[in-house]
């Protein structure tokens, strides 16, 4: 595609492109965290297990997973 198609492509839908949806939701639920109290059984605290995933102590529920490297 041109420039001069991609600008006024640009122009047609307000300069916005699927990316910058200003009109998305966030998510405002905080981010699990060690220590945390656990959002399913709400009595167990949240810890990482050997595969970096946030695990409650009582019920076993993964709160949380995945690891950046």
């Amino acid at each position: 595609m041109t420039l001069e198609k991609t600008k006024s492509k640009e122009k047609e839908e307000n300069g916005r492109f699927w990316w910058h949806n200003p009109e998305k939701p966030t998510c405002k639920a905080p981010q699990p965290k060690p220590g945390d109290s656990c959002p399913s059984c709400g009595a167990g605290t949240l810890a990482f297990d050997g595969l970096f995933m946030l695990v409650c102590s009582r019920c076993q529920q993964i709160a949380d997973s995945g690891a950046f490297t």
